[in-house]
């Protein structure tokens, strides 16, 4: 931000145009004051104003829910295996603590694609590594 905006070098001319803004909206109502802010803002971004676009959006779901297709998943099976990973993990854990047991444990997985990659090596695996790398 640059030091005139943070500083208002002509506060008499700031109070004049917020002035005039209060006697638009007053004496010709807001649409009117809207459109004219709207031609100000123009006017300003053709001459090279930058000025922040501020644009959003409240989010409106336009589907209703009587004509929502239905979940394409089954949930009894994701759950289970939601609840696999996790016991996959705290075994995983528990394992690491014994002692003499050299067993690297991810404890930070970064992706779904390492954690699905740590339980296929862990279950399906005939020797179990020594040491875990995750790639």
């Amino acid at each position: 931000m640059s030091e005139n905006l943070r500083n208002d070098v002509d506060p008499i001319e700031t109070q004049d145009w917020l002035a005039s803004l209060d006697s638009l909206i007053r004496e010709e109502g807001l649409e009117r004051a809207q459109f004219i802010i709207e031609q100000v803002i123009s006017q300003a971004r053709a001459g090279g104003v930058a000025l922040p676009t501020g644009v959003t959006t409240d989010y409106v779901n336009t589907i209703p829910v009587s004509e929502q297709p239905a979940y394409p998943g089954d949930h009894k099976i994701e759950r289970r295996i939601r609840s696999a990973v996790r016991w996959n993990a705290i075994a995983a854990v528990l394992r690491s603590q014994k002692k003499d047991l050299d067993l690297g444990v991810i404890f930070q997985l970064s992706n779904l694609r390492q954690l699905c990659m740590k339980c296929v090596l862990t279950t399906f695996s005939k020797h179990q590594p020594k040491k875990m790398v995750c790639i």
